[in-house]
């Protein structure tokens, strides 16, 4: 007979991550097997990240979070990845004291990257924050971030960490049916960290992604100059390298939607023409019904 390989560590986490959809006791069980075998400092960071977003963000159990990554940490201690992970869990538990000793040993590891650190995990915090709605603790820790993240002039290797966080933020903001005061301004704040930092550590679809999301964020806040600048410059990006069709389609969307509301008759005219022509193309039916969902704000 012919042994086949196991699968690696890597590949059981994304497993995990591909089919926990709604069994946390499941997703929980082959944590805590995994735990005990990981070796490597990526498999570490990896797994740490997994805890955060499986048990953590989406099954809402910190408690759990915590206590898996407590199980793994003290092999790591110079892993930025599980002590950075581990703090947020620690915030998110009420372990404060414990949190601010993980996040310590994160910088540490980081070294002249500490500030940089010390921005991911707490900008994840804030929107582990958000994700509960606990606005309030989400709020108080999202002003002081955004001020250090400001002060960050050297590029390091956690910046398209903190863009993703932030664009995730930016994301579940757009998301609520019902905004604030607070919350259209956390949305604009966060789409713009995310777009900046992305220009720094990302791609060129990285970065028109980001203009998107802007776009995005600005129609919904109303500020349709924004927007179409922001589509604007999107599109140029796209020209400038290739072509992601699907992108483009949804960047006329918010250019039409924009333009519409600005009175430029022409440019709305193109700008839905050219989005209607691309999405004809579109086969997949998810893709075509989130278009179709996009596309009605001005059809």
């Amino acid at each position: 007979m012919f042994e086949t390989e196991s699968p690696s560590t890597t590949d059981r986490l994304q497993d995990i991550l591909d089919q926990h959809g709604g069994d946390l006791r499941g997703a929980a069980d082959a944590l805590a097997g995994l735990a005990a075998i990981v070796a490597s400092n990526e498999d570490a960071a990896r797994f740490a990240s997994v805890v955060t977003h499986v048990i953590g963000e989406e099954g809402a159990d910190w408690n759990l979070a915590l206590t898996l990554l407590a199980t793994l940490q003290e092999s790591f201690h110079h892993s930025v990845g599980v002590q950075g992970n581990y703090a947020v869990t620690c915030y998110l538990d009420d372990q404060w004291i414990e949190g601010l000793r993980a996040e310590t040993r994160a910088a540490t590891a980081a070294k002249e990257s500490a500030m940089a650190v010390a921005v991911w995990i707490r900008l994840s915090t804030a929107h582990a924050f958000q994700r509960k709605r606990n606005w309030a603790s989400c709020f108080r820790l999202l002003d002081p971030v955004l001020e250090l993240a400001r002060g960050l002039e050297t590029a390091s290797r956690h910046d398209a960490s903190i863009a993703a966080v932030a664009n995730s933020m930016a994301s579940d903001i757009l998301d609520l049916a019902v905004r604030t005061a607070e919350q259209d301004v956390a949305l604009e704040k966060s789409a713009l960290l995310s777009r900046a930092f992305w220009q720094r550590a990302g791609t060129w679809i990285h970065q028109e992604r980001a203009d998107y999301l802007l776009s995005l964020a600005y129609n919904a806040l109303g500020r349709h100059e924004d927007a179409r600048q922001a589509a604007t410059r999107a599109l140029a990006t796209i020209d400038a390298h290739g072509d992601e069709a699907i992108d483009r389609a949804f960047i006329n969307v918010e250019l039409a939607l924009a333009s519409r509301k600005l009175g430029r008759a022409t440019e709305f005219t193109n700008a839905r023409q050219h989005a209607e022509t691309i999405a004809k193309d579109f086969d997949d039916p998810g893709l075509r019904q989130w278009f179709d969902a996009r596309f009605a704000r001005i059809a």
